[in-house]
């Protein structure tokens, strides 16, 4: 994964202690839990928790790129908001 998802979404990793609960991990330790969620509160997809297996590397690849293409199609579409108001012809 790239660091320019960061421009649109968030990553935490989590990992359970002794007693259950849930602490933060990175990438790069051992964690047992990945949530990924847009960066902005204002959008309407909700976050997505993925347990630690074999395919958690795909299923975030996955959401993240989704996340992206909703991120770049938002772009486009306030740019030709602002060039419709102020009378712009592209």
């Amino acid at each position: 994964m790239t660091d320019d998802h960061q421009r649109f979404c968030r990553i935490s990793y989590w990992k359970r202690n002794g007693d259950g609960f849930l602490s933060s991990s990175s990438r790069d330790e051992q964690w047992d839990e990945c949530v990924v969620g847009p960066l902005s509160t204002y959008s309407p997809y909700g976050e997505q928790r993925f347990p630690r297996g074999p395919n958690s590397d795909y299923q975030i690849q996955s959401l993240v790129s989704l996340l992206r293409q909703a991120y770049e199609f938002g772009q486009r579409a306030k740019l030709a908001e602002i060039q419709h108001t102020l009378g712009i012809r592209s």
